[in-house]
């Protein structure tokens, strides 16, 4: 339908070969244009965090065990 419409274009108008044909004028126009150029897509490349969180878990298990950061030693005497 497309080259019926280039055809008939330069004798009636782009308007009138559109209409006559069914065809949307913004189809035609959107035919028109050239096609963009291919994307080529790139792979991320992989966070250094997800390795450095795995040796932080890894230095937890080997680290002995310390109390919890603010945890008061038990003395036996509550301090008001």
């Amino acid at each position: 339908m497309l080259s019926s419409v280039q055809e008939l274009a330069p004798h009636v108008g782009v308007a009138a070969a559109c209409a006559a044909l069914g065809m949307p004028r913004s189809s035609f126009y959107h035919a028109q244009q050239p096609a963009p150029p291919p994307t080529v897509c790139q792979p991320r490349p992989r966070p250094r965090m997800a390795l450095a969180s795995r040796a932080i878990a890894q230095a937890a298990q080997d680290a002995p065990s310390a109390p919890a950061h603010g945890a008061q030693p038990s003395g036996g005497t509550d301090h008001p």
